[in-house]
């Protein structure tokens, strides 16, 4: 009996070594061992990554400037976004209403409370967002005027969390630009200003901006085209930029950066409807602005004192029309001399001309470059800022129109129900004008879509009979206002459009 449980255990234990061994051999020949020297990266990689455990931070390293994701932008956005600020503006609206709400809204109860009743008004507060950057380091900030055009509160708020309440420093409507003020003791971070004189299309851009109320949102694109011309219901703008960047509501005012974080555009969301197409007003332009509201109050209007078409044989404008004692006479321009250059940039077009002279402040010498006859001219324009004076007379030479504009003291005087306008003390005979009809008396309203209710904007409606061949006129002459177009003195333009 014992031998045969000892062989029993004995034969127990030979098979169990038996099957160890022949499991072994058989892991073996599925699962054959890797050599160190022969494993490959991958192999290689899963065993290190096995046998040790590495933190994610030693995984992942913060990029330094030598990091491949350190490009250009990203040096762009961060060079920039210090001097980046969103603006937020309340506005208070008073509006009235109907003190007994809906159940008596009919027209006759309407008329009745209005006779027996005091107006009841409620007030409503909106808001709306923007964006701007700095350009001085004590506090002045570039913006859209449509941004801040309504606003009763302005505040600021910088890339670290900063706030302050803004005031207005100077706006100019015409084209859309306005300047902000914050008061600090500490000098505030500033954008590099550069230039948009040497843009080129296909150029990548970046765009910084608060759309949507999402603040300090990056975008970039390439700039699609230049000197576009973009209407809208209220104006028609020029010159502008055109990129690819996504530029949405309250990316107003925000810059345009290039490449090297430069400043080249103010970015312009006038376009609500647009998909993939955004506009931004070029920086040349912008500064020429700013610097006239900063130091002026407003904008100075310059003036060459000529009419010009465009020509086709030779390609350039012609001038058609000199103002007498205006800059491009006394520096010696004549009539039919045929403008090619301007400051170096060639006019081979009305477009081209409007954006060189936009970016041209008064009080410049400008380098014209005429062909007259077969001939090649070079001649030195000084420029000058158009005054109110001179504005009037422009008026009387091309309209045969003289007048003041219409006071408090004016309009009580004469019984005139506007706010504003130009009551006509002269008319000319034998000038366009009285060959309409236009009498003394007459209050002109509007000439060329300006409506005339100060001297800056007599001005601009005087430098805009330099534009065009017939003025389009809105006078009153009681009890009513009238629409005419008045064909002005000299022009040889035969009615095609003309400008200068």
């Amino acid at each position: 009996m014992k031998r045969w449980v000892t062989s029993l255990i004995l034969g127990m234990g030979l098979g169990g070594a038996l099957t160890a061994w022949v499991g072994s051999r058989y892991w073996l020949t599925r699962h054959p061992p890797v050599a160190p020297e022969t494993a490959g990266p991958a192999q290689a990689e899963a065993v290190r990554l096995e046998s040790q455990t590495v933190p994610e931070s030693v995984q992942r390293p913060t990029p330094t400037t030598g990091d491949l994701r350190m490009t250009p932008v990203v040096m762009a956005v961060r060079k920039a976004s210090p001097a980046v600020v969103n603006i937020s503006t309340e506005q208070v609206i008073r509006a009235r209403v109907n003190p007994f709400g809906a159940f008596l809204e009919d027209p006759f109860f309407e008329r009745f409370f209005q006779d027996f009743f005091e107006p009841y008004y409620r007030e409503y507060r909106t808001q709306s967002l923007g964006s701007g950057f700095i350009i001085h380091p004590k506090g002045f900030i570039v913006t859209n005027y449509h941004v801040i055009e309504r606003g009763t509160t302005i505040v600021v708020r910088l890339v670290d969390r900063r706030e302050f309440r803004a005031r207005v420093a100077g706006t100019d409507a015409e084209h859309d630009i306005a300047v902000l003020r914050v008061d600090t003791p500490q000098a505030l971070p500033v954008a590099d200003i550069g230039t948009s004189a040497d843009l080129m299309v296909g150029e990548p851009v970046i765009a910084i901006g608060n759309p949507f109320g999402l603040s300090h949102t990056v975008t970039t694109g390439v700039i699609s085209a230049l000197h576009r011309s973009v209407r809208t219901p209220e104006r028609v703008y020029h010159d502008f930029i055109q990129t690819d960047a996504p530029i949405n509501p309250g990316n107003s005012g925000g810059p345009l950066l290039n490449i090297y974080g430069k400043v080249v555009g103010v970015n312009t969301a006038i376009r609500a409807e647009a998909q993939g197409i955004g506009f931004a007003i070029p920086i040349d332009l912008v500064m020429r602005v700013v610097r006239d509201l900063l130091a002026f109050g407003h904008i100075r209007q310059t003036w060459w004192g000529f009419r010009v078409e465009e020509s086709l044989r030779p390609r350039g404008l012609e001038v058609t029309y000199l103002y007498p004692g205006g800059p491009a006479e006394t520096a010696g321009i004549r009539l039919r001399d045929v403008i090619v250059r301007v400051g170096g940039q060639p006019t081979e077009t009305l477009e081209d001309f409007y954006r060189i002279w936009e970016s041209l402040p008064p009080e410049k010498d400008v380098v014209v470059e005429v062909l007259r006859g077969t001939q090649t001219q070079t001649l030195r324009v000084r420029l000058q800022a158009l005054t109110a004076s001179q504005a009037a007379d422009v008026i009387y030479q091309l309209m045969g129109l003289r007048g003041v504009l219409v006071t408090p003291q004016i309009r009580r005087q004469y019984d005139i129900p506007l706010e504003s306008g130009w009551l006509l003390t002269e008319v000319r005979p034998r000038s366009p004008a009285a060959a309409i009809g236009f009498q003394a008396g007459d209050v002109v309203v509007q000439i060329n879509d300006q409506t005339l209710s100060s001297e800056e904007a007599l001005v601009r409606s005087a430098i805009s009979l330099f534009q065009v061949a017939r003025a389009a006129v809105q006078v009153y002459r009681p009890p009513y206002i009238y629409s005419v177009e008045v064909p002005l003195f000299t022009s040889l333009a035969g009615g095609r459009r003309t400008a200068a």
